[in-house]
């Protein structure tokens, strides 16, 4: 489902604006709340799935997808100064080979 030309391409952009978005970038962190797990895309975006949604997610190993280049989409919004997607099915995001 990638049309590279309306892919936003993370690692060379600033910032991403708010609407809705395909973006393409490295994980580089996995956070873990209470409420939500994080997978940081730099210090530019960071994706957020409720652990309402993680039944879905029930095969990830969240920890050893650091280094992983995904792409998903979403709405991109601010929030607490930092840009935020949320993502509620694995669906939507596409791993990509890493010799990509």
């Amino acid at each position: 489902w990638s049309n590279d030309q309306q892919v936003r391409d993370l690692a060379r952009e600033d910032r991403v604006e708010s609407g809705f978005r395909h973006v393409r970038g490295r994980i580089t962190r996995v956070g873990q709340g209470t409420h939500n797990i994080w997978l940081n895309i730099g210090n530019k975006l960071a994706i957020r799935i409720s652990r309402k949604d993680l039944g879905h997610f029930s095969d990830w190993q969240f920890n050893s997808l650091v280094g992983q280049l995904i792409e998903t989409s979403g709405w991109v919004y601010t929030s607490k100064g930092e840009q935020r997607l949320r993502v509620y099915h694995p669906s939507v995001i596409l791993f990509h080979d890493p010799a990509d």
